[in-house]
């Protein structure tokens, strides 16, 4: 695994922000947002510690390797993983740690920024596992009532759509269009469609638009005719999103997140 050099940490700490070294206030922000806002996309792990800042993971039955510059954050992460409170959140390729109060909520976390073996981001599947524990997330958060539930274009991740209903397969299909992003505003999304049409996609709640176009950086996009979905990935890496082309009242699951 190549960047595992111990790096010259110093009184000030480490100087650097590449993977394996030290996390970006910015960073952990959208982190922690996107934990407590799709924590269905995150995973609780259990870490080995192998030594000098190495670390080995199971992450959705895949066993990865990784290491952070901080022998000794790793193996505290390793002892408080054991307990359940390390979860692992794929928008940066990102370890965290929640911190109890002594009433067993959470008060906060702290981040550990790994560099993968292989130097790639580790993704999620879809469906694959319920995610992390709700107790584990802020106390401040509403946990009982964090997913829509409507069954309707623009709501949750699917729209309601079953999941053997979901399109698979390669792009090749009729049902698939390409489409590129345009801007983003006031909680709507450009679509561009091929011929120059350009439609506004809403969703019920406007968090989930730009995660899932920052997430799609580099993927190819299309449109399912069928269905009505935005689909990016291929195999066990593929990710919906629901879209309404007309303007949506928030629901109230979504409306409670956003207060």
């Amino acid at each position: 695994m190549s960047g595992s050099d111990v790096c010259g940490r110093g009184a000030y700490g480490c100087p650097s922000y590449w993977a394996g070294h030290t996390a970006h206030a910015i960073q952990f922000r959208l982190t922690s947002e996107y934990l407590e806002n799709f924590p269905e996309r995150c995973r609780s792990v259990e870490l080995e510690d192998l030594g000098e800042g190495h670390f080995r993971t199971l992450i959705d039955g895949r066993s990865l390797r990784g290491w952070n510059h901080s022998p000794e954050q790793v193996t505290e992460f390793s002892r408080e993983s054991r307990r359940g409170l390390v979860q692992y959140v794929p928008f940066s390729g990102v370890l965290m740690c929640a911190r109890l109060d002594e009433s067993g909520r959470v008060f906060g976390r702290t981040l550990i920024y790994p560099f993968w073996e292989g130097g790639e981001t580790p993704e999620t599947t879809d469906g694959l596992s319920r995610g992390v524990d709700r107790r584990l997330l802020l106390s401040g958060a509403d946990g009982n009532n964090r997913k829509c539930d409507t069954d309707a274009p623009g709501h949750g991740a699917t729209g309601g759509v079953a999941p053997g209903d979901l399109p698979a397969g390669d792009f090749s299909g009729k049902d698939f269009v390409r489409v590129t992003f345009g801007s983003w505003f006031a909680g709507q999304l450009e679509v561009r469609f091929p011929g120059g049409v350009a439609l506004k996609a809403h969703h019920c709640d406007r968090r989930y638009l730009p995660i899932f176009t920052r997430e799609a950086a580099g993927d190819e996009v299309y449109y399912h005719l069928g269905t009505g979905l935005l689909v990016r990935g291929t195999g066990e890496h593929r990710k919906f999103l629901s879209v309404s082309w007309e303007e949506l009242d928030e629901c109230p699951t979504s409306a409670s997140r956003n207060q």
